[in-house]
C-alpha cells in the first residue's frame, strides 16, 4: 500500500523519469532469472495515466541481447553491401564531431537516412549513421537470388 509520501497524484516528466528507473529496477530481477534483457521505451502520458513500451530480447550465446536491430542486421545486411559477420565490427567514420570509431550493432530498416545503428567507442553513446559510414567496408549488394537484389 503506498504511503502519502510516495503516492503519485499525477504524471509529469520528472515523475516519469523516476518512475521509469523504478520500473527498470523491478524488471532487473526477472530479466536475470529468465535470461532476457528488458528495454523500457518511450512513454505517452497525460496527468492521470501513462503508457510505456516494453521490449524483451533473449540473451544470445555471445552474451549480447538479440534485439530487433541486431536481427535486422543479420537478415538485411546484404542490402547495404554488408555481411552478417560485420555485426559488432569496428569502423572509423568522420561525423560532425570529427573522426571517431564506432561498433556496428544493428540496422534500423525504417530509417532511410540513418539506417546504421552503432555505438561510438569514445563515450559508449548509441548513434545512428548514414549508409556512407559503411561505404569503405561494403561490397556491391547481392541478394539471395543473384547479383542484383531483385534477382536480375
Amino acid at each position: 500500500m503506498p504511503t502519502a509520501a510516495n503516492k503519485i497524484s499525477g504524471f509529469d516528466k520528472p515523475i516519469l523519469r523516476e518512475f521509469r528507473k523504478e520500473i527498470e529496477q523491478a524488471l532487473a530481477g526477472l530479466a536475470e532469472q529468465r535470461g532476457v534483457q528488458f528495454q523500457v521505451g518511450g512513454a505517452s502520458f497525460d496527468t492521470s495515466n501513462v503508457r510505456f513500451t516494453l521490449e524483451a530480447a533473449v540473451i544470445g550465446e555471445d552474451g549480447q541481447a538479440e534485439t530487433r536491430e541486431r536481427g535486422d542486421f543479420k537478415r538485411h545486411a546484404w542490402q547495404f553491401g554488408l555481411k552478417p559477420g560485420d555485426l559488432d565490427r569496428v569502423i572509423t567514420w568522420q561525423g560532425r564531431r570529427g573522426v571517431d570509431q564506432y561498433r556496428l550493432i544493428g540496422l534500423r530498416m525504417r530509417a532511410p537516412k540513418f539506417p546504421i545503428l552503432a555505438v561510438r567507442l569514445s563515450d559508449s553513446k548509441e548513434v545512428c549513421l548514414p549508409k556512407a559510414a559503411v561505404a569503405s567496408i561494403t561490397t556491391p549488394p547481392t541478394g539471395p537470388m543473384g547479383s542484383r537484389p531483385w534477382g536480375g
